[in-house]
């Protein structure tokens, strides 16, 4: 469970660093236009205006979805270090813990009776935690495997990749720009305004996977630790010590 838990973590987060590194790229091509605008402008301000209402809203966007995706790779890399720790931190706190659990065996009074119920409420609530994290990696490993979940990503990530292209836009001086990079230009901003919707619905899909897998998922199981340690140590009865 282990394997595949940390298997899960280690793709996810090459493909999270991916998707970060194509939004970024796309943003980087919106803000060349924006800028390039001005020089080809025959007036400064008219052609401006007017590539900013097809830009901005894609701009906006992919700033948002930069943030999600860095998100993303936070929780996953906390995740992969908690998993990683957690392994070799439960075999030693588990270990103390039987030790401890011995005592009681042996001396009998008050104390050792709540210290031994305690030692076994904790070690029971250890066991789930252990196994806890691993398991939701494993579901989150299920549901991006899944066909609906894989079509969606790679059809929006081939939208951003394709449209993400930089080449022949940046001028090295403005002269150059001037003389032959005007058409890269408006060819560039003439696509970006006839896939824009198509943009947008790609940026949103990528933002609701990564928020749904990386975020909703591990808070859903932090939400069940939080309810259900609670109910082992109030609701759950130990028998006594056995003799």
């Amino acid at each position: 469970m282990d394997d595949k838990g940390e298997d899960y973590l280690s793709s996810a987060l090459k493909k999270s660093a991916v998707t970060y590194a194509s939004i970024r790229g796309l943003n980087a091509v919106v803000s060349i236009l924006k800028d390039s605008s001005l020089y080809f402008s025959p007036a400064g301000i008219g052609v401006s205006i007017a590539v900013g209402e097809i830009l901005d809203p894609i701009d906006d966007l992919t700033e948002r979805a930069s943030v999600v995706m860095l998100v993303s790779f936070v929780s996953l890399s906390s995740q992969k270090i908690i998993m990683e720790l957690g392994s070799s931190a439960f075999l030693i706190f588990c270990s103390i813990l039987l030790i401890v659990l011995i005592f009681p065996i042996w001396i009998r009074n008050k104390i050792t009776v709540l210290v031994y119920h305690f030692g076994v409420k904790l070690l029971l609530t250890l066991l789930i935690l252990r196994f806890l994290l691993p398991f939701a990696a494993i579901t989150n490993e299920i549901v991006a495997n899944s066909s609906y979940f894989q079509t969606q990503t790679q059809q929006s990530m081939e939208v951003i990749k394709q449209v993400s292209k930089e080449k022949d836009l940046v001028p090295e001086n403005r002269g150059i720009f001037e003389n032959n990079r005007i058409s890269k230009v408006k060819e560039k901003i003439e696509e970006l305004k006839n896939k824009s919707s198509e943009i947008i619905n790609s940026l949103l899909t990528v933002i609701v996977i990564f928020l749904f897998q990386t975020v909703f998922i591990p808070l859903l199981t932090l939400y069940i630790i939080i309810k259900f340690i609670p109910y082992i140590f109030s609701k759950i009865k130990i028998k006594e010590i056995p003799v």
